[in-house]
């Protein structure tokens, strides 16, 4: 069979098409530094490597989550460090004003820097993130979690008990909150509360002038001062006195409040 010249032409035309694409897929996958560039070039590879991809939008999430874990907790960590400070200072304040000897002035003193110290517990409890949300508010971030009454002086906490949960790995999660309910409103400390204990380890005289007996009785019969009392003062406003009459006889008694300190 003769093959004519137009259809060898035809062969040659196409031999060399097919080179050119060969040499242009070659290119592209050095330019890209890509071997597989199109499911074509290698159908398993290609899935491979979509999975791969999806796996590595999975991991950059992970990251993600770990550095936003990070940032919220080492933010709180801050805070709670700089209240442990405070509450120590506070401690060392009040075992400084367990002391008879100091003057009005250094009472004075010592009250003062204790109120300053729980406005900045309060500050740092309300304190927010970058993002301006409320950081010990549990769930309700927009909400401010703790307030003081002026009237009893107790804290009340208006967040929630929620703790939020970030996913950092497949099966692994890790929480990136503190509600303040936890921290500060039902938190343990080994010793418990701070307080200071008066012991009165020394007894002074008493003079009275004048006394009226209590209005409860049918007449203010003046009280005898002949007599033996024994008068025990308590914390303000006041200072009650409680009237035992002549310890030689300490049944009866009268307790009395005086409001003039």
């Amino acid at each position: 069979m003769r093959i004519s010249t137009p259809l060898q032409y035809l062969q040659h035309k196409i031999a060399l098409l097919e080179r050119q694409t060969d040499l242009n897929q070659s290119i592209e996958k050095l330019s890209s530094g890509k071997k597989v560039t199109t499911a074509g070039d290698d159908p398993i590879a290609a899935v491979t490597i979509e999975n791969l991809k999806q796996y590595n939008v999975v991991i950059d999430q992970y990251q993600s989550n770990i550095t936003d874990a990070r940032y919220r907790m080492g933010l709180a960590e801050n805070n709670i460090a700089s209240m442990e400070e405070m509450i120590l200072r506070v401690r060392d304040l009040m075992l400084q004003g367990n002391n008879g000897t100091l003057d009005e002035f250094s009472r004075g003193s010592i009250a003062y820097e204790i109120e300053r110290l729980y406005d900045n517990l309060m500050s740092l409890a309300n304190s927010k993130d970058e993002s301006n949300n409320f950081v010990f508010a549990g769930f309700k971030t927009n909400l401010q979690p703790f307030e003081s009454s002026n009237i009893n002086g107790l804290l009340q906490y208006d967040g929630d008990s929620g703790e939020r949960v970030s996913l950092i790995d497949d099966e692994l999660t890790t929480i990136t909150n503190i509600p303040g309910d936890e921290l500060i409103t039902k938190a343990r400390t080994p010793t418990e509360d701070f307080k200071v204990e008066y012991q009165a380890e020394s007894k002074g005289n008493l003079v009275a002038e004048s006394a009226i007996r209590s209005t409860s009785l049918a007449t203010n019969t003046p009280v005898n001062l002949q007599d033996q009392y024994e008068f025990t003062f308590s914390q303000p406003p006041g200072i009650r006195v409680d009237w035992l009459g002549d310890l030689t006889s300490p049944a009866v008694a009268t307790n009395f409040v005086i409001t003039d300190t």
